[in-house]
């Protein structure tokens, strides 16, 4: 459990640690800098974050459906720290509701963005015609990627859920992933940095006319 606790000083704050400073400055830039140290701290070995009190939960939702857990699989689902492109992904999302939900909609939702807050990618279970009107109370959906096509590097996941055409529940950025380069290409060649954030699949060839 962290023991560091940042305590506010006018428009400047101190960041205790165990006693001593860690930091002192500006109160917004501390404040943001222990909430991103308590992002990284709930994010275990295994890729899971717990996101009951997640700073990205930015609006109060109904929450009829209430996100609670994320967890990042690789292939085989077993629990991993990072993504590699090439290779199948998966985020698995665990989810509270106070009764079954039947008859009802569900929507859960995906979406990337790289280091600079972009969003450069989005997935939701009802564009791909996932039927998610029966589910549990309780219990775990997974967004699958088949083979991940990022360029190597660091990400953020925002995770959503909506109950008919309403947000339930929001996180932004609720889990931060590294992407590590696995070869995407036969060659095991990248582009360039600064080439962009995906890498598709494509081919040269000679015109025949």
């Amino acid at each position: 459990m962290l023991s560091e606790a940042p305590s506010s000083l006018c428009n400047r704050a101190i960041w205790l640690d165990g006693g001593s400073i860690r930091e002192d400055g500006a109160s917004e830039s501390i404040v943001s800098n222990y909430l991103g140290s308590i992002r990284k701290h709930q994010r275990s070995t295994e890729g899971r974050v717990l996101l009951d009190h997640h700073p990205g939960r930015r609006k109060d939702f109904d929450q009829i459906v209430f996100i609670h857990e994320c967890q990042l699989l690789g292939d085989h689902e077993q629990p991993i720290a990072h993504f590699t492109s090439g290779r199948e992904a998966r985020i698995r999302i665990g989810y509270g509701a106070n009764s079954p939900l039947t008859n009802v909609a569900i929507t859960f939702v995906c979406a990337f963005r790289n280091s600079q807050g972009q969003r450069i990618a989005y997935c939701s279970s009802d564009v791909v015609g996932t039927d998610l009107t029966s589910l549990p109370a309780n219990g775990a959906v997974e967004c699958i990627i088949p083979r991940l096509s990022f360029f190597p590097g660091t990400y953020s996941i925002d995770i959503g859920c909506k109950v008919g055409n309403g947000w339930s529940d929001f996180i932004y950025e609720a889990v931060e992933v590294e992407v590590v380069d696995g070869g995407f290409y036969a060659t095991k060649l990248l582009p360039p940095g600064g080439g962009g954030d995906l890498l598709l699949e494509y081919i040269w060839d000679v015109s025949k006319s």
